[in-house]
């Protein structure tokens, strides 16, 4: 009973996977044609300095940065070039890892996931979470600096950097989670040879 609960979780949590793919792929495509195609409308993502917000109430202290956005109507080719980098730059490492995860949940009803094959998706997973989100920041951010470079805001704009702890928090727990299926890769084809 316990086998069967097991491996429907699997094959829902494989489900939402591939949903995920499809919906990543999808939005991908769509920024992607929206670029080429002529997509009038993009958004920036600026910080403001506190410091240049005004009519504050006397006791309230300025913040040390907003956060804005900027629209760009009518957006060059240019425009909507660096906008589609900067959303791709995101999709493709989160549908990698949607995936691999999806291969791997869809192992589990077939009664071993512990195959050199999940080995490698997990160490895939660890290796996208642990560097390649930390990359996709650093891209994004450039993405961002290059896209606000071609708006007329001024210099009281700067592009919001910050590299989130959680990924190669993350990261590290998948690298650990690919050595324990490694480590049971090896013990069963021990058992196996033995026998």
């Amino acid at each position: 009973m316990a086998e069967s609960r097991s491996n429907g979780a699997a094959t829902i949590l494989a489900g939402i996977a591939t949903l995920l793919v499809v919906v990543g792929v999808g939005t991908g495509v769509y920024a992607l044609v929206g670029a080429l195609l002529g997509n009038d409308e993009v958004a920036v993502h600026q910080t403001v300095a506190g410091d240049h917000v005004e009519r504050l109430p006397a006791s309230v202290l300025p913040p040390s940065s907003v956060d804005v956005t900027i629209r760009i109507r009518d957006a060059s080719r240019e425009q909507r070039l660096l906008a589609a980098g900067r959303d791709a730059v995101v999709i493709v490492p989160l549908v990698t890892i949607m995936w691999l995860a999806r291969g791997l949940f869809r192992s589990v009803p077939d009664g071993d996931p512990f195959t050199a094959v999940n080995v490698r998706r997990l160490r895939g997973i660890g290796f996208l979470c642990l560097l390649g989100l930390p990359a996709v920041s650093l891209l994004t951010t450039a993405f961002e600096d290059a896209l606000a470079a071609t708006t007329s805001t001024g210099t009281i704009l700067d592009t919001p950097f910050g590299i989130s702890e959680a990924g190669p928090l993350v990261g590290l727990g998948v690298f650990a989670l690919a050595e324990v299926f490694a480590r049971g890769v090896r013990l069963r084809d021990d058992v196996e040879g033995t026998i």
